[in-house]
């Protein structure tokens, strides 16, 4: 007894055909005949049929229909050697003819030459191979070693000692790792390189580089090319961290277009007020030319600020061989303040339309404010030559007249650290104004004097007197009592 098990079987309830697959049933030499008992394999059992008939390598009939169906299943069937004599005789003869079916395809395999086709009897596959001779001659060492040599292996890394041809594609799942130059060259002057950390772009017309943002059908995302003999990139360039430009920098830009901008990436809140805010500030300097306690290179910048609460303004600075830094704000209300020299004085306004309740003066509480200021002589803190000038001190003549002294705060950095200071300057044109009042008072004075002294010398001779004579005389007409 026997069991024949080669291939799968497939069979549908309540049917009691079975069909094959990659089976020969029909073979007598395997002794599948009437009577043979199906087994299908099932998990932890198996149903049994007997076998009606065998019609062919991939049909059977069974004795009963099929209870439950079954499909691609593994089987098995029993087999065994008939009892009668000329049954027997046939199963015998169909073996010794697998026998040497079998022995023959080894026999061409072995003698013959080329390609040959050999069939599994069972199954009746086929399959051609080279014939043994022609294996043997392949097979030599050296000869097969130098045909491999360049050949790919898939459980391992490859190594290629000659230059590699691919007719197609090819697709690469992970890194690729070059110790020579990837090129892809159409020409001498037609080639994109990269070598050792270098990417060489070189064409007849204009190289570029093109991106494509999520498969964009667009001609370009972004690009970059070349472009009047500099390099153009599409449609902006932001730089992420410091830009050295070595050469002129021009801005090309429309008829009352933005240029250059400096701003905070995110603007400051909630900042208490009085503290000081700077955007971004443009600087132009030396490196190290001029360099001092206050500055590592003499240097001059610009930028925007805001005094929280207060007022928003340019500041301009200038710094260098050990002089004290300058700012200077430029007010949005016009006005403009130094930080050490006082503020900016600008051109008065006389025009009578832009004025009201025009009253004349004698002018005499000018003469007493001019003559209420005291004169003095001082040396400035940060005069490095102690230079003594002469002037007057505003403190003293806000107490003479307040419209004479303006209040000036600044509050600028200085490095990190805010400072705030409060200036008192003189209004230089009220003062003007004033003088220029006691100068007319006086002018009068002098032609009245001037008129007496004439009369005098007609009528009597020539009169020597002094300032306090003269003083007391013009106290004594009724013009100046």
């Amino acid at each position: 007894m026997a069991m024949y098990e080669v291939g799968t079987v497939t069979g549908a309830a309540n049917q009691a055909k079975v069909t094959g697959i990659s089976t020969k049933w029909s073979e007598p030499a395997l002794g599948i005949q009437e009577g043979s008992i199906l087994v299908i394999y099932r998990n932890g059992s198996a149903d049994l049929y007997a076998i009606k008939s065998v019609n062919n390598d991939t049909q059977l009939t069974l004795t009963r229909n099929i209870t439950t169906a079954f499909s691609g299943a593994k089987y098995g069937i029993i087999t065994s050697e008939t009892a009668s004599t000329s049954s027997f005789a046939n199963q015998l003869a169909s073996a010794f003819t697998l026998w040497r079916n079998v022995v023959q395809g080894w026999s061409t395999a072995l003698t013959g030459s080329g390609d040959i086709t050999m069939t599994d009897p069972i199954t009746g596959t086929s399959v051609t191979v080279p014939a043994v001779s022609g294996m043997a001659k392949a097979s030599d060492l050296a000869e097969l070693r130098n045909s491999l040599k360049d050949s790919a292996k898939t459980s391992a890394a490859n190594t290629f000692t000659q230059t590699q041809i691919f007719s197609k594609g090819v697709t690469f799942s992970a890194t690729i790792t070059a110790a020579g130059q990837i090129l892809r060259k159409n020409s001498n002057t037609q080639f994109t390189a990269i070598d050792a950390g270098n990417l060489e772009i070189s064409s007849d017309t204009t190289p570029y580089i093109d991106f494509h943002h999520k498969g964009s059908s667009a001609d370009y995302t972004h690009r970059i090319i070349t472009e009047d003999g500099a390099l153009a990139v599409y449609p902006g360039l932001r730089v992420r961290g410091g830009l050295g430009v070595y050469g002129i920098a021009t801005q090309y830009g429309d008829l009352y277009g933005q240029a250059f901008i400096a701003r905070l990436n995110t603007d400051p809140g909630n900042i208490a007020n009085g503290t000081v805010l700077q955007a971004p500030r443009f600087t132009s300097r030396f490196s190290t030319r001029g360099s001092d306690g206050n500055v590592d290179g003499g240097q001059a910048a610009m930028w925007f600020e805001e005094q929280v609460g207060t007022n928003h303004r340019l500041i301009l600075s200038v710094g260098g061989f050990s002089q004290p830094i300058q700012y200077w704000q430029f007010l949005a209300d016009g006005n403009i303040y130094g930080s050490q020299r006082g503020s900016v004085q600008f051109l008065g306004t006389s025009d009578a339309r832009l004025k009201h309740d025009i009253t004349p003066t004698d002018g005499q509480q000018s003469v007493d404010r001019i003559k209420a200021l005291e004169l003095v002589t001082f040396v400035y803190n940060d005069d490095e030559q102690n230079r003594v000038r002469r002037g007057i001190i505003a403190q003293q003549a806000e107490e003479v007249d307040e419209q004479y002294v303006k209040h000036v705060n600044i509050s600028y950095l200085d490095g990190n650290k805010q400072i705030n200071s409060e200036r008192l300057q003189l209004d230089n044109n009220v003062i003007m104004m004033d003088t220029l009042a006691a100068v007319k008072v006086l002018i009068k004075r002098v032609e009245v004097l001037e008129n007496k002294l004439n009369s005098t010398e007609e009528k009597e001779p020539p009169v020597i007197t002094n300032q306090n004579t003269l003083d007391a005389g013009l106290a004594m007409t009724d013009e100046y009592k």
